[in-house]
């Protein structure tokens, strides 16, 4: 209409026409373009409030389809944690929230971590697997590699370019690296500058520190000897199924991947203890089994 009411005066300025339109100096027939003006304005307003809604929809429908694909994945690992955990490690919901979880780690044989008991929390963000669950250590452990909040350096927790996290890595693969990074500290890409130093130059007094933070704060007579604020503890790991034994018999031998094949994958603090032998610094860089990148600090 718009089109036609501009066609009775050829060559004419739009802008022009419509100034003339309003100042009621064209005839009567002229303003019915005002008309169509304001009801083509109005289509097309209502055309993108249409437009707005529908893509809120169905991003609506797209959020909870993913929520429902994280949910149906987290129950099926922690079935897999629950029936078939990896050595020396156990892992259950904290609670009601199927994205809060709490673990336990076993320290392992001719570790000075050995039969200390490690509690980690785990936190599972909601746009997982496409971010790394958050793992930090509850109880403190000396270590170069785990800063005094309970903070870890592992490639794997962090998202590319600078971490190793890739959708098809599950919880239970987390937890196995982390552990393989306890029994294997590596000094060169340390969190705790001290406490790397003291492992490279010093071996006998960083296992001797080691085994004293262990039996301090990691025995289980620490762990289950009251009951904590929210409650009674958990069983002790060691206490399920042999694991400890188990553990022993498979400590040692590495994994040749930490990848899964879980086909939907593919489809789409506590506070540190302050000893006098030690000043808690840290310093920015990471290390991984599988490959060194810097740490960045939170």
């Amino acid at each position: 209409m718009r089109g036609d009411v501009f066609a009775r005066r050829p060559g004419a300025d739009s802008g022009l026409v419509w100034a003339e339109v309003h100042q009621g100096q064209l005839p009567a027939l002229w303003r019915g373009g005002e008309v169509a003006l304001l009801s083509a304005c109005l289509y097309s307003f209502v055309k993108a409030l249409e437009t707005y809604q529908n893509a809120k929809v169905e991003a609506s429908r797209a959020h909870l389809f993913t929520a429902m694909q994280r949910a149906s994945r987290l129950k099926r690992e922690l079935h897999l944690l629950t029936t078939q955990p990896p050595p020396g490690i156990t892992c259950w919901q904290n609670g009601s929230r199927i994205d809060d979880l709490q673990a336990q780690m076993l320290g392992s044989a001719d570790t000075p971590y050995e039969k200390g008991i490690f509690n980690l929390e785990v936190v599972v963000p909601e746009r997982y697997p496409f971010e790394p669950p958050k793992i930090r250590f509850l109880t403190p452990i000396y270590h170069p590699n785990i800063d005094s909040a309970g903070r870890i350096c592992l490639d794997v927790l962090r998202l590319p370019p600078k971490g190793a996290w890739r959708p098809s890595l599950n919880i239970a693969t987390l937890l196995t690296s982390i552990q393989i990074l306890m029994n294997e500290p590596n000094p060169d890409d340390p969190l705790m500058a001290d406490i790397s130093s003291e492992y490279k130059y010093n071996k006998q007094t960083f296992l001797k520190n080691a085994r004293q933070w262990t039996e301090k704060y990691a025995s289980q007579t620490t762990m289950y000897g009251s009951k904590s604020a929210d409650g009674p503890h958990p069983p002790c790991i060691c206490m399920r199924g042999g694991i400890h034994q188990q553990r022993r018999r498979s400590f040692g031998k590495i994994i040749p991947t930490l990848e899964t094949t879980d086909e939907e994958n593919h489809q789409s603090a506590a506070n540190p203890p302050k000893d006098s032998h030690i000043s808690q610094k840290r310093k920015g860089s990471s290390i991984s089994g599988l490959s060194k990148r810097p740490c960045s600090e939170t």
